[in-house]
């Protein structure tokens, strides 16, 4: 059992929206749980092979990955507002406002070192002021990959056994290929309602009237001075005084 990880303020259901940041939470672990359970079958296969025993950890996480590669489409197709991106030979899925990115902590933790894996991993996590961020044309490295959008990291670990843990949250890269949280919470949590990672009940912003009512216009209909006379009849002559 992976110890509880938590830091920072969640921002996931307000980065997400207006997806259903439940929904998206609970579906996301669906698939990387599925993910396990499918490479873990194909193991079984290559293990009761006729001619001998052939799978190793290597093919394991191939076809775990492979996995979450072929079936992303799912996760858009179960929720709205979801879109797939694998233009740049990376899986990305996107909200109006961000961009999640999966990938495996290695050691287990979001501690440990995780951004070996790749230019496009790397620049997703630099800082806007990193030299390292610079591109020749207009844009940074990060705003090349990500069109502006913001962020979220979908860190997760698990093993034959299946998916020990997921967490999300965004930070940059330090000096030795870790990131440096400026928040991270177990996913579960959203599904869960833990914590900061809970979506609100109500929208967050200022105070709406609960009904649209029109302004009242206040003034009298007549002069209080000729309240007390009747009022003339159509159609009857009214008798002149003297």
């Amino acid at each position: 059992m992976v110890k509880e990880y938590r830091r920072g303020t969640s921002r996931f259901a307000d980065l997400v929206a207006p997806v259903a940041p439940v929904r998206l939470a609970e579906a996301l672990l669906s698939w990387l749980d599925d993910s396990h359970s499918a490479a873990r079958e194909a193991q079984d296969l290559r293990r009761r092979d006729p001619r001998g025993d052939w799978a190793n950890p290597h093919s394991f996480g191939f076809d775990r990955y492979h996995y979450l590669v072929g079936t992303a489409e799912t996760v858009a197709e179960e929720v709205p507002g979801i879109e797939v991106d694998q233009s740049r030979q990376s899986l990305f899925l996107c909200t109006p406002r961000t961009v999640i990115y999966q990938c495996r902590a290695k050691g287990g933790s979001p501690d440990d070192p995780i951004l070996d894996d790749g230019d496009v991993q790397r620049n997703l996590v630099l800082r806007d002021d990193d030299p390292a961020g610079v591109h020749p044309g207009l844009f940074t490295r990060k705003f090349a990959i990500t069109g502006g959008r913001e962020v979220i990291l979908l860190l997760w670990t698990g093993s034959e056994a299946g998916l020990a843990d997921a967490w999300i949250g965004q930070g940059t890269r330090d000096t030795r290929n870790r990131i440096d949280w400026t928040w991270v919470h177990p996913l579960r949590d959203v599904v869960d309602g833990i914590g900061s990672a809970a979506p609100a009940m109500f929208p967050v912003g200022p105070a709406q009237q609960m009904l649209d009512l029109p302004d009242l216009d206040l003034t009298p209909r007549r002069d209080i001075a000729g309240a007390g006379r009747d009022r003339p009849v159509a159609g009857r002559a009214e008798p002149e005084a003297g």
